[in-house]
């Protein structure tokens, strides 16, 4: 997914909104690619709170069905705006992705 500098910034902050991936597995991989540490720290503290607020979302929802309450369902919608976040944030990165295609295929490949 990362394989250009300028869409590095975006796959992160998208890999720390998605409730899919792990973030420890984040913080271990990214040392691994070219990522510059501010673009880390910021795409770490951008993605880490949507996501810290959905877990205490999740434990105040899960404390009201052991009281008899219902939730379920707002809970379930927290985590759907968190993949549509992820796929928002994604989208410069696939933009990019997709123009530098056109460009190779139209024969302007140094033309941005």
């Amino acid at each position: 997914m990362i394989a250009d500098q300028d869409n590095v910034f975006f796959c992160l902050l998208s890999l720390r909104f998605s409730p899919l991936v792990p973030g420890w597995f984040i913080s271990i991989a990214s040392p691994l690619t070219p990522v510059p540490l501010w673009q880390f720290v910021l795409a770490t503290l951008l993605g880490v709170c949507p996501v810290s607020l959905v877990a205490v979302k999740t434990g105040a929802t899960l404390t009201r069905l052991e009281s008899g309450e219902g939730g379920l369902v707002e809970n379930g919608k927290h985590v759907g705006l968190l993949l549509l976040l992820a796929a928002l944030a994604a989208l410069p990165a696939f933009y990019q992705r997709l123009k530098a295609k056109q460009y190779s295929t139209t024969g302007l490949k140094g033309f941005r």
